[in-house]
């Protein structure tokens, strides 16, 4: 830039003052780019989808597994009476608060156990709250939770004492499944009770519901189960028929050899399946290989 003959009287030429003028807005630029980048990462750190990663408990022998494996598929029927004592409002589901039926809503009103009634007040669970023992802190006041809350945490304790190795009593894998299924529950069955205007379909949205938590937590099998004689037919069972290491809670135990580092996991150890004395996995590989020998 030549100079000009006003820098003559100025003590800066023109251009100086130029460049320190471009130099300040530049200065504001960033000031606000880095104003947005921290708002940018405030909102991603809001938004963000937390995940949690499944509860692994190794176990020392093939025998352990075995003995653990029988004791988780027998723990189906523990699961049946919990959910339909909820549901049809019996049992162990007294000793709690009573609903506000005030605030009964669809699915309460089609009497699967106040499942969507309001409650304002905060409900007890032993020496704490519901919220507390569930979520690991307590809801605002005014809060509106829905009354199943008493279910999530009579399933979660149960998983607890199945599981008493996991320590973790904050809000992790186990919630995480739980909170899904049952919001897939509400969707499914006001659906269905809002195409069908009710009806006599209690029995079945009994079952539906159910069948859903087991399907979340276990896997549904498409084996034929055991004849109902109150029912009237056949219940279908609630593992899956073909094992595909999937993420069910049998699944949680695992054995793992330490010299050839192959493992069996959970669901080849149920009930009368003899699975984990021929399915041994590689880690890190689901190809099914020869079994552990190193240990025979």
């Amino acid at each position: 830039m030549d100079p000009q003959i006003i820098d003559y009287y100025n003590e800066m030429p023109s251009e100086i003052n130029v460049i320190d003028k471009m130099n300040e807005e530049l200065t504001d630029l960033q000031k606000q780019k880095d104003e947005l980048e921290n708002k940018y990462k405030e909102y991603i750190e809001k938004h963000r989808k937390i995940t949690y990663d499944m509860p692994k408990i190794r176990l020392n022998t093939l025998d352990e597994l075995k003995v653990y494996g029988k004791k988780i598929h027998d723990s189906h029927g523990i699961f049946h009476k919990i959910i339909y004592d909820f549901l049809e409002h019996k049992e162990w589901i007294l000793e709690y608060d009573r609903p506000d039926g005030a605030t009964t809503n669809i699915l309460g009103y089609a009497k699967c156990g106040y499942w969507d009634t309001l409650e304002i007040d905060t409900l007890k669970w032993d020496d704490t709250t519901a919220d507390e023992f569930y979520y690991g802190y307590a809801e605002e006041d005014g809060w509106r939770g829905e009354y199943n809350i008493y279910l999530k945490c009579k399933i979660l304790d149960e998983l607890y004492k199945l599981f008493p190795e996991y320590e973790n009593r904050e809000y992790g894998w186990f919630q995480k499944e739980l909170d899904r299924c049952f919001q897939d529950i509400e969707n499914i069955l006001v659906t269905i009770i809002t195409r069908t205007s009710g009806g006599s379909i209690m029995w079945q949205l009994y079952d539906i519901i159910y069948q859903s938590i087991m399907e979340q937590l276990f896997g549904w099998g498409e084996e034929t189960g055991d004849f109902d004689p109150d029912a009237g037919f056949s219940r279908g069972g609630i593992f899956p028929g073909i094992y595909d290491n999937s993420d069910y809670i049998q699944n949680i135990i695992y054995y793992q050899c330490d010299k050839c580092n192959k493992y069996t996991v959970g669901e080849d150890a149920m009930g009368n399946h003899d699975e984990c004395d021929r399915r041994w996995y590689i880690q890190g590989d689901d190809s099914e290989v020869c079994k552990c020998k190193c240990n025979a």
